[in-house]
């Protein structure tokens, strides 16, 4: 496994991590409405963006894990 795959993984859970600490907990985005770099953006928006980019990113890595064990094997 390359170095990239793995820091995609560990970003992509990072990311997920983090869209479900600011969708549940309470931290400083608590509000409905907060601004992100001047935007004002809603609380549960910006945890869905960050939860399915997070997804992405985790699926990228298994594509990359993955993906040549099928070309190898036929699905």
């Amino acid at each position: 496994m390359k170095a990239y795959t793995i820091f995609i993984l560990v970003s992509g859970l990072v990311l997920v991590i983090t869209g479900i600490v600011t969708f549940y907990g309470k931290n400083k985005v608590n509000d409905k409405h907060f601004r992100f770099m001047g935007i004002k953006a809603d609380r549960i928006a910006f945890a869905l963006g960050l939860f399915l980019s997070g997804m992405v990113f985790i699926l990228i890595f298994l594509i990359e894990v993955m993906g040549p064990h099928f070309i190898e094997e036929g699905l």
